[in-house]
């Protein structure tokens, strides 16, 4: 075995190479665990979707009312203090904080609202106390003295625009505080003239947290949410503004209550659900069949074929398992799909509902239709108003609710039971029509309602238990509209995408023709890395183990650096599909080598740098966050100028702070953001220390920013095959 040999080559070279340790590596390389890093916390977490934690108190102030749960349009359901406030336990009771404490929060405010405390921390009988309002009035009051800035006596400050929701972040630390707000610093002190370790201290051992209350004036009418109380001093991933899917629904790909995605990418596949597939049904032998198809803008789609009994072509149907069946919904159901006809046929069908009693269908002229259980309705039959565009592919959302349905192209409200359908029909419950989505055993393309097959290229379907919100339907069109055979041109997931290589038989750079890679021949190869057919993801670059004196010889593969020269405010990320087929503890996968500075990774999790600025390791020697052999895992790693974090198949793994076997000397972590947008090249099994870990790699993803763990969930489901 390679290790073993390496391992006693170091222990009979200990003697010599003393001297080269401990003034190269060894200056680079102390013993870990003396270092003390601050490290960031989630303490407080305050979301309410389900009301109140159960041991909040909630009261209100003289003629006001008690702090209550309503649904905003945007957040959703919220916390609304109409003259009310909310008493929690300190979260931060007894926590040593090191450099400071954090909070977040959505908050939407009344006009003149500047007084009233946004929140507060106080002692028991309300001597000691920290507070802060929408005037950015930071105030405290206790045994060592008092300190306030911007209190609205001395003018506003304007800090947050009137009955608009703004997402609050801000940091008191032991010398002074910062304010940001939508992600943009407003307010950043340095304080000298007072010790700011006694606010610090005082969030750490007041025993009560308010929210609405804590200064001498009453406040307005409040709106608040998503309140995160942190150890130490928050960074920019926290500062950064979440995504906010309309109704209060947080960013996800695919959308939540999401139960069937069907990518057809050479298959009939549920994605959400293996168990799940489909099938093609042949009821008159085809002379061109329904098939497969290399779509030039979509890569792999499927093409229905025009079709019914008697037709010259014959007739088959796709028949798929409705993954909706017995599932409870939230108010409906919602179906997409991305259509492109060849032709308009008015009348035949290509999503098909039949279930033996009731039928449902929809088309390319956009005539949705259902007949059975509760009577029936037609929209736009014989009548092309809302018809597709010939030769065009277009994202077609339809929600169903129990009182109506509303039908969406590429993200844009088309037409509803009551706006631009060409209506008619006597249904006036609409449930039955959501019932037969939880009822029926399949659903089909092509299959009869009263009609058969219309001629159409389909790729992407979606069904979902609850309606999608306008915001989410424009973000799943944005996340699966596609360009160059089926490259992702905007997706939310990756907002600042610089380098995409799928690793279909070529290096090139999918999103920068100008961008491409090479494999480069060290020591001629017995067995050559090259591409391979995989059976889960197709075209796949397996890398071939090797470094100077292997028997196999030694290859690696240069690419382009499309980060180079990026502006990149927050960080990068990198993300790759990975499966090892064997663990090598010592080289590497991915690696960045400029010559002065080395970055890498490999399939234990060993996740290192060492230059300008310092080194660090993460599982030197230590599988306890190896990939698993033989299977495919997505790693993204994100690096700021804080630190790192790193995420297998879009969940947390490890970071700087947590679970990384971490040691090093390395505090600025600029230095390797610097690295990636200033280095020519990253590679595949070069030098890093060591040279080439075995390993099949597809799809590599260079952002110029950091994703949100959000993003990073949504990456994965986008991405896996």
């Amino acid at each position: 075995m390679k290790l073993i040999s390496k391992l006693l080559l170091l222990t009979a070279m200990v003697g010599f190479l003393g001297l080269w340790s401990c003034e190269e590596w060894g200056e680079m390389d102390p013993p870990a665990g003396n270092q003390v890093f601050p490290k960031l916390e989630l303490k407080g977490d305050y979301k309410f979707d389900d009301g109140f934690p159960e041991d909040v108190v909630l009261a209100s102030y003289e003629g006001g009312v008690d702090p209550s749960i309503v649904t905003d349009e945007f957040k959703g359901k919220v916390a609304q203090f109409s003259e009310g406030y909310a008493l929690f336990t300190n979260p931060l009771t007894e926590v040593k904080l090191q450099t400071g404490a954090s909070l977040t929060m959505w908050i939407k405010t009344t006009e003149n609202n500047l007084s009233g405390a946004i929140f507060s921390f106080t002692s028991e009988d309300h001597t000691e106390r920290l507070f802060f309002s929408p005037n950015a009035w930071l105030s405290y009051n206790g045994g060592n003295g008092s300190y306030e800035a911007n209190n609205p006596d001395n003018g506003p400050t304007n800090l947050l625009t009137p009955d608009e929701w703004h997402f609050l972040a801000l940091s008191i630390k032991t010398d002074g505080y910062f304010v940001y707000v939508d992600g943009e610093k407003v307010l950043e002190e340095t304080v000298t003239d007072f010790d700011f370790s006694h606010l610090v201290n005082a969030m750490s051992t007041l025993p009560y947290f308010y929210l609405g209350y804590g200064s001498d004036s009453q406040p307005q009418t409040m709106w608040i949410d998503d309140v995160k109380i942190y150890r130490n001093v928050i960074t920019s991933k926290e500062i950064a503004v979440p995504a906010v899917s309309g109704g209060g629904e947080p960013y996800q790909f695919p959308p939540r209550g999401t139960v069937g995605y069907y990518p057809l990418d050479g298959a009939f596949v549920n994605s959400l659900n293996d168990l799940q597939d489909g099938e093609l049904v042949t009821v008159e032998t085809q002379a061109t069949p329904s098939d497969f198809q290399e779509d030039e803008v979509r890569g792999t789609v499927w093409n229905q074929q025009e079709g019914w009994n008697g037709h010259p072509n014959g007739w088959a149907y796709t028949r798929f398992d409705n993954p909706l069946k017995g599932k409870t919904v939230e108010g409906g159901i919602s179906v997409s799909m991305w259509l492109n006809p060849p032709t308009l046929n008015y009348w035949d069908q290509i999503f098909v509902l039949n279930d033996g009693t009731s039928k449902f269908w929809f088309n390319a002229i956009g005539y949705l239709g259902y007949n059975g259980e509760g009577g029936w309705f037609d929209c736009h039959n014989n009548n092309a108003e809302n018809a597709l565009a010939v030769g065009e592919w277009t994202f077609v959302t339809i929600n169903m609710t129990e009182s109506g349905f509303e039908v969406y192209y590429n993200g844009e409200l088309k037409f509803t039971n009551e706006e631009n359908a060409a209506y008619a029909g006597d249904l006036t419950d609409f449930s039955h029509v959501v019932n037969m989505f939880t009822t029926a055993n399949d659903f089909f393309l092509g299959y009869e309602t009263w009609w058969r097959a219309a001629p159409a290229l389909v790729d992407d379907i979606f069904l979902g238990t609850r309606p999608l919100t306008e915001q989410e339907v424009k973000r799943l069109y944005a996340d699966t509209e596609k360009a160059n055979g089926g490259i992702v041109t905007n997706p939310s997931y990756l907002p600042d995408l610089f380098g995409y290589y799928t690793l279909d038989n070529v290096f090139d750079n999918a999103v920068n023709s100008g961008q491409s890679g090479e494999l480069v021949t060290v020591v001629p190869q017995g067995t050559p890395s090259d591409f391979e057919a995989d059976p889960v993801r197709g075209s796949v670059w397996r890398q071939q183990e090797g470094w100077n004196d292997h028997a196999n010889g030694y290859a690696y593969t240069r690419f382009d650096n499309p980060l180079k020269n990026q502006i990149v405010e927050e960080g990068i990320s990198v993300s790759m599909w990975l499966n090892p087929p064997v663990l090598n503890y010592w080289d590497q996968i991915f690696v960045l080598n400029d010559g002065t500075s080395k970055f890498w990774f490999n399939a234990i999790g060993y996740l290192g740098y060492n230059g300008t600025g310092g080194w660090f390791d993460c599982h030197n020697n230590n599988a306890e966050n190896a990939l698993v052999v033989d299977e495919w895992t997505l790693v993204t790693i994100n690096v700021t100028n804080t630190g790192f974090e790193v995420y297998y198949n879009g969940e947390f793994k490890f970071d700087n702070e947590s679970n990384a076997g971490y040691a090093g000397d390395l505090s600025d972590f600029s230095h390797v953001v610097n690295m990636f947008t200033s280095a020519n090249d990253f590679y595949l099994g070069y030098e890093s220390w060591w040279r080439a870990a075995p390993a099949l790699v597809d799809d590599i993803y260079l952002n110029g920013s950091p994703l949100t763990a959000e993003q990073a969930a949504a990456l994965y489901n986008a991405t896996k095959k």
